[in-house]
């Protein structure tokens, strides 16, 4: 097994994105039979459930009660909690047991979906503390080196690949089989292509597309966030340059002095963003008209171009890899113009949404110092 030793490049600010998308999305799970009240007569009943009594088919139900509206506003905060990483390890045993406790009456999914619901939260448990992007994580407290341990990613293949054996079992049932047998057959065929190849490093990505497949013509939403966890993202790899990169930024600007914290975390390379405040000497080098850079942040790429507004925020996820590179990719299909426009408004509200700071550098850890240059 020693091939399963793989980077997979997982950071804290990736992670809490995949959090934030998957806790909201259980919270709409917990919500939804509440607000499908005020439709009860409209909506579908599954006919498997329409031989339960009232009092446990959730479609049903009559929320004047105090208990079961309660219990679901209830899960469906503790998901919100975990979404935004407040006490996110306490809140997700208790939203895995919220899901363990009605699954059975109303998730419209299949129990090999489910499972991978539970494995999700299972994992998280035993994820590192304090990312990047979790509520609790101050500038005492924020791990900027947060990273998925590989034995805990590759835990989750090995999961998924048994999540994929147990539908080969059962599709033995000549019931399930006879419903529709081609697709059925692809299925399984592709199952076992993965059971055969997941556990071979370099054949990863494409086992990965194979687990994207089956998960997309088989199986439900569920799998789909187990399957993104499975993603590694040093598979999108940041640009590598040769010679030192500079972001200048506004050092009186909280919220600047949130995003250099933010670089720091993301940025794995070999050869980091350095960094150095609008207006150093380090900055006063390049010779550009101070009227043209005011509120933003300005990059001295390796080819010494200077790069401003949204182009700038462009080129740093760029940099970074992973699921920041594609989401830089999806930025660019948005004109430079409307880009810039959001760019300005939030240059002219940031005062009022984070403090200004008194320090022209932000407080990172001891290694870190070394990357903030003035001369």
């Amino acid at each position: 097994m020693a091939d399963l030793n793989n980077n997979n490049g997982w950071t804290g600010g990736q992670y809490s994105s995949y959090r934030f998308l998957f806790g909201c999305y259980i919270a709409s799970l917990f919500f939804s039979p509440i607000f499908l009240n005020h439709f009860a007569d409209s909506v579908f009943i599954d006919p498997e459930l329409s031989h339960l009594p009232k009092s446990i088919n959730p479609f049903l139900w009559d929320y004047s009660s105090i208990f079961q509206g309660t219990l679901l506003c209830i899960f469906t905060i503790f998901s919100l909690c975990f979404a935004i990483g407040l006490s996110d390890k306490i809140c997700a045993l208790v939203v895995f047991f919220g899901l363990t406790s009605i699954s059975p009456y109303y998730l419209p999914y299949e129990q090999l979906s489910i499972d991978a619901l539970y494995i999700i939260l299972l994992v998280h448990i035993f994820t590192p503390i304090n990312p990047w992007g979790c509520y609790l994580s101050k500038d005492s407290k924020l791990d900027y080196k947060w990273s998925l341990s590989d034995k805990l990613h590759n835990c989750v293949w090995i999961l998924c690949a048994l999540i994929y054996l147990l539908d080969i079992f059962s599709s033995f049932s000549l019931e399930l089989f006879l419903a529709d047998p081609s697709i059925s057959l692809v299925i399984n065929l592709l199952e076992l292509s993965y059971l055969l190849s997941f556990w071979h490093k370099k054949t990863r990505i494409y086992t990965w597309v194979v687990a994207l497949i089956i998960t997309l013509i088989g199986f439900e939403a569920p799998m789909l966030f187990l399957v993104l966890l499975m993603f590694s993202p040093n598979w999108i790899p940041g640009k590598v340059v040769s010679k030192q990169e500079i972001i200048f930024y506004d050092g009186n600007c909280g919220l600047c002095h949130n995003w250099i914290k933010f670089i720091l975390s993301e940025d794995t390379r070999e050869s980091p963003f350095s960094f150095s405040p609008l207006f150093s000497e380090r900055f006063n080098k390049l010779n550009l008209d101070p009227s043209k850079i005011e509120d933003s942040i300005l990059i001295s790429d390796s080819s010494s171009n200077i790069l401003t507004k949204s182009r700038a925020v462009i080129y740093i996820l760029s940099s970074l890899g992973g699921f920041w590179r594609a989401l830089s990719w999806l930025l660019n299909l948005i004109p430079s113009i409307i880009l810039d426009i959001g760019y300005d408004f939030t240059a002219k509200i940031r005062h009022h949404l984070f403090p200004k700071t008194e320090s022209s550098c932000p407080l990172v850890p001891e290694p870190f110092k070394s990357r903030f240059i003035t001369t």
